[in-house]
C-alpha cells in the first residue's frame, strides 16, 4: 500500500474512520479486536505524523525562499536602478515560493485535522501487547479513549496573568484532557485499571528587546498524571494493608473500597518540556506503567 493510500482515511475500516472523524471511542471488545484496530490506527497516525513534519518543513523553506527573493528584489533593483534582469529572475522565483507555501500550507492543515494524540500508540498499544498472554482470549477490555489535541480551546480550564517579573507581561493558560480510561481483565480474575490525564500549560511572555520593540514568546509544559489500579475480583488474592502502608511512604498509593471490593491505586506524575517552544509530545512509556502494576501486585497475598 502506497503512502498516499495509507494517508487516506477512507481506505481504513469503518470503526477506524469514525475514530479519525470524532477523535473518540468508548467500547468493550476482545483483545484481538482491539489490537487489530489500534495497530491500523498506529500505522495511519505514524505516516500522518511523518507527512505533516515534511509538509511543515517545506512550508518553512518556502517562507525562507520568499524572504530571500524579496530581499534580492528590493536591494537588487536599488543597486541596478531597476534592472529588468533582476525582475525577470526575482519575480518568478518569488511567485514559485508563494505557490509552494500555499500548497504545503493546505497540505499541512489537512494532515493536522487527521492527527491523533500519540499516547495510544506509545503507551496503550505496547501495554496491551505486553499483557496479551495474561488476558483471557474471551475477556473483554473496556477502553474509553480521547485522541484529540489537548491544547484545543474546548479543553482550556483557566487563563490568568502572573506576576511579570522580568517580563512586560506574563499570561498562563491551562488545558486539561482525560485521554484514557481502561479496564483490563486478567486470567486470574484480577482486573487492571488505567487512567491517563494530561495538563498542558502555556506561558506567553511579552518583553521589550534592546531596540525598544515588544516581543512575544510562548513556552509549553506538559504534566501527565497516570493512575494504575488493581482490583483482585477473585477469591484467590487479597490486598495486604500492611504492604500498602509500607509503599505509601515513598509512593502516592491509596487503598479504597468500591462496591464491596478493595481497589489499590497508584498515581505518578510525568513532566515534559519542549526545548524549541513547541507543544511537548512526550508520552509515558509502557514500561513505566508495567512497573507501576508490578508494585501494585506486590501488595497482593494469596488468600488462605
Amino acid at each position: 500500500m502506497s503512502e498516499q493510500e495509507v494517508l487516506n482515511p477512507e481506505t481504513l475500516p469503518p470503526d477506524a474512520q469514525e475514530i479519525i472523524r470524532t477523535k473518540k471511542i468508548r467500547a468493550r471488545k476482545r483483545l484481538s479486536r482491539w489490537l487489530v484496530l489500534l495497530r491500523v490506527l498506529s500505522q495511519f497516525d505514524s505516516v500522518t505524523d511523518d507527512a505533516y513534519s515534511k509538509a511543515v518543513s517545506k512550508l518553512i523553506s518556502s517562507g525562507v525562499l520568499i524572504f530571500i527573493c524579496f530581499f534580492f528584489l528590493v536591494f537588487g533593483l536599488g543597486i541596478t536602478e531597476g534592472s529588468l534582469i533582476i525582475v525577470a529572475i526575482g519575480v518568478p522565483v518569488t511567485l514559485f515560493g508563494i505557490v509552494r507555501a500555499i500548497v504545503y500550507g493546505i497540505k499541512a492543515s489537512r494532515l493536522n485535522k487527521n492527527d491523533l494524540s500519540n499516547d495510544f500508540r506509545e503507551t496503550l498499544l505496547p501495554l496491551l501487547e505486553i499483557l496479551s498472554e495474561d488476558i483471557p482470549s474471551k475477556g473483554k477490555i473496556l477502553l474509553d479513549l480521547n485522541f484529540d489535541d489537548g491544547t484545543d480551546k474546548v479543553y482550556k480550564t483557566s487563563e490568568k496573568k502572573l506576576p511579570p517579573g522580568r517580563f512586560k507581561k506574563l499570561i498562563e493558560k491551562k488545558f486539561n484532557i482525560h485521554c484514557c480510561s481502561a479496564s483490563v481483565p486478567l486470567v486470574n480474575d484480577t482486573v487492571l485499571q488505567l487512567d491517563i490525564e494530561k495538563e498542558f500549560a502555556s506561558y506567553d511572555r511579552h518583553y521589550t528587546n534592546p531596540r525598544g520593540k515588544t516581543k512575544h514568546k510562548r513556552k509549553w509544559k506538559l504534566l501527565t498524571v497516570v493512575t494504575a489500579a488493581v482490583v483482585p475480583a477473585g477469591e484467590d488474592f487479597m490486598i495486604n494493608d500492611e504492604k500498602v502502608s509500607d509503599l505509601a511512604v515513598k509512593e502516592k498509593i491509596k487503598l479504597r473500597e468500591k462496591k464491596g471490593e478493595k481497589v489499590c491505586r497508584l498515581t505518578r506524575k510525568f513532566k515534559f518540556k519542549s526545548p524549541d517552544g513547541s507543544v511537548p509530545e512526550g508520552c509515558v512509556p509502557s514500561e513505566a506503567v508495567i512497573e507501576m502494576y508490578m508494585k501494585l501486585c506486590s501488595t497482593l497475598n494469596a488468600a488462605t
